[in-house]
């Protein structure tokens, strides 16, 4: 009883090393890297008002005393004369993380940055989505493949695999247990015709009738059940993908301003890509 124990551990434990740990191509993470630095500097570029508002004096904050006894306190606004430079080198250190994929100090440096920003004053930047923080998390502590190398530990690439698949499955279960995405079937064409209303959805909104907002409120969720499952199976993986990425491109072009969500998730796909082992 006790050595069949052992050796089901044993194997176990061998295939969790596999798992984690084995060698994989460098390139999906390097990709990654290169798309992260993109949308990070496009997203940011263009929130350079509502950063200088968040950041600095110039923006209306809420006292911390008001908000001592229910979040940490924020770090130190920045002066005024110190928000441009460090904006240039927050700018900076995105530019660095495409054009030195193999060097740790752009991530390390990013992150940072990246955590003062959130930290600074989170209720105003509360649109840096937590996606693109993690993102920079694993891409800092990831390990880097020497100048002849090729392959890596498999485990940043997991941790990103499972974000994805996470963020998914949470939108999924909230919209299936909480919330009004059940109960008010007519609620994804409120929101079309709300904040998200863009020029695209103008032009097409009299056309669609009512009933095909319904049914794509619905395979909402349903596609945000099943992608998990269908990202983590081999055989369903690239259909999944192909699906997830039209989805997102979906929503890019239906809701006006949620590109950098998009940006951010789909950049989790390089994650997805091929891993072949090495012996």
């Amino acid at each position: 009883m006790l050595t069949r124990l052992s050796q089901s551990l044993l194997r176990f434990t061998s295939r969790s090393d596999d798992y984690w740990f084995s060698e994989a191509e460098y390139y999906p993470l390097e990709w990654f890297r290169k798309f992260l630095a993109v949308t990070l500097f496009l997203f940011f570029g263009r929130a350079f008002p509502l950063l200088h508002e968040g950041l600095t004096n110039k923006g209306i904050h809420i006292p911390s005393s008001l908000i001592a006894n229910r979040y940490p306190l924020p770090f130190p606004l920045l002066p005024e004369s110190l928000f441009f430079p460090f904006y240039c080198l927050l700018m900076f250190s995105f530019a660095a993380l495409f054009f030195f994929p193999r060097r740790r100090w752009p991530p390390i440096l990013a992150t940072g940055l990246f955590f003062y920003l959130s930290e600074a004053d989170f209720i105003a930047v509360y649109a840096a989505h937590k996606v693109l923080f993690i993102s920079l998390i694993v891409v800092a502590l990831a390990p880097m493949p020497g100048p002849e190398q090729t392959t890596i530990s498999k485990w940043p690439l997991r941790i990103l695999q499972l974000t994805l698949v996470s963020t998914y499955l949470g939108n999924g279960l909230a919209k299936l247990f909480f919330g009004d995405w059940l109960d008010h079937p007519d609620l994804l064409e409120s929101m079309l015709a709300g904040k998200f209303f863009g020029p695209v959805t103008a032009i097409i909104w009299p056309y669609i009738p009512k009933m095909i907002w319904t049914i794509l409120q619905g395979a909402t969720l349903i596609f945000e059940i099943w992608l998990p499952l269908g990202l983590i199976l081999p055989k369903t993986r690239k259909l999944t993908m192909i699906c997830g990425l039209a989805f997102h491109l979906g929503i890019s072009v239906l809701m006006q301003g949620l590109w950098p969500f998009t940006l951010s998730v789909v950049n989790l796909y390089f994650a997805f890509l091929p891993l072949p082992r090495k012996s």
